[in-house]
């Protein structure tokens, strides 16, 4: 579940989420066809938070690619120490095959340092996370052996993030540009490996969420705007994202607030 921004994280008990893809359908009325728009179930979650942290999360997938076939996905806290936790998280299709897991380690700070993923097939992936002594992230080591190195202003803000391969060649390097408001409004992506640099453009409403971004796919440009609705504490309910003027996608959320 993609969080935003929460606002009175402390007060809220459950959040309950569904994603909608929109899809173009048609219906034949009087000798004429008419364009209609389907929002299509692709996700349903539930959050349950404890103490303003989340505690246990659910998630059922509608895959697109076979109809009818849907997975669950559950993830919950098996250990919590003063020195670290683990956050685990197993799907399995509906008749209870197992299909993959997720298992997420967290330090004493709460600070993400080791995600490992298992495929039904055993293929695992490892990632691991550095932090330095102010507790910022400065390095990221990919399953492949690509490292990555972040680079922060005196705001502790991420200024340039460079990924290294194996052999210890630069691949990639991000620069992320900000405005007044401190809020990241560019990144500057450069590929070393294919000889490209593309410009990205973000924008964000007064709640820090995301309405406009604007980069290029392929060496094509793509606009993606978000309209949202909130509730009385600020934060939002409904999200609907157009992509390039066209309405592709639904969230909608029920957040239950402790009294």
């Amino acid at each position: 579940m993609e969080s935003y921004n929460l606002n009175k994280i402390e007060l809220i008990s459950c959040i309950i989420e569904n994603t909608y893809s929109i899809k173009k359908s048609y219906i034949s009325k009087w000798f004429s066809t008419q364009e209609i728009q389907v929002e299509v179930l692709t996700t349903e979650e539930k959050a349950i938070y404890k103490n303003g942290a989340l505690f246990e999360h659910e998630a059922i997938i509608h895959h697109t690619f076979r109809e009818g076939y849907k997975t669950r996905k559950k993830g919950e806290f098996t250990m919590k120490t003063k020195e670290k936790s683990v956050w685990k998280c197993v799907e399995y299709e509906m008749d209870g095959k197992y299909k993959s897991n997720e298992i997420h380690v967290y330090n004493s700070r709460n600070d993400l340092i080791e995600s490992i993923y298992t495929e039904y097939s055993q293929s695992t992936y490892k990632y691991l996370y550095l932090y330095n002594e102010k507790g910022y992230k400065y390095k990221f080591i990919d399953y492949n052996g690509d490292i990555s190195y972040y680079e922060y202003n005196n705001l502790n803000q991420i200024t340039k993030k460079t990924t290294l391969n194996s052999q210890g060649q630069e691949i990639l390097i991000k620069e992320f540009i900000y405005n007044n408001l401190n809020q990241c409004v560019k990144i500057i992506t450069t590929d070393k490996v294919n000889s490209k640099r593309e410009v990205s453009a973000y924008k964000d409403d007064s709640y820090n969420n995301t309405i406009y971004m604007q980069y290029c796919d392929n060496g094509v440009e793509i606009i993606i705007t978000y309209e949202y609705k909130y509730d009385e504490y600020g934060n939002w309910i409904e999200m609907r994202q157009y992509r390039n003027n066209i309405f592709n996608l639904l969230r909608t959320r029920t957040i239950q607030y402790n009294d």
